[in-house]
């Protein structure tokens, strides 16, 4: 149990989750920063959600083909 805790609630990954969705978040607003965090690079964005699994592939791939998300 703990093995399962420690591997999906590590501070990393949950401030890689916290990247991911801010990034978002401020590509949808069309924002440059929050709280003096910028957006990441579009190669970061990537390599962070290929990392943090399918759950985030999926939603980049809502995304994708979610034009009105942007407007």
């Amino acid at each position: 149990m703990f093995n399962y805790i420690r591997r999906y609630y590590n501070p990393v990954r949950v401030y890689a989750v916290f990247r991911v969705l801010l990034t978002v978040f401020l590509i949808i607003r069309q924002k440059n920063s929050f709280l003096f965090i910028r957006p990441l690079k579009p190669k970061e964005l990537i390599k962070k959600i290929n990392n943090l699994g399918a759950s985030f592939i999926k939603l980049a791939q809502i995304l994708a083909t979610r034009a009105d998300f942007f407007y």
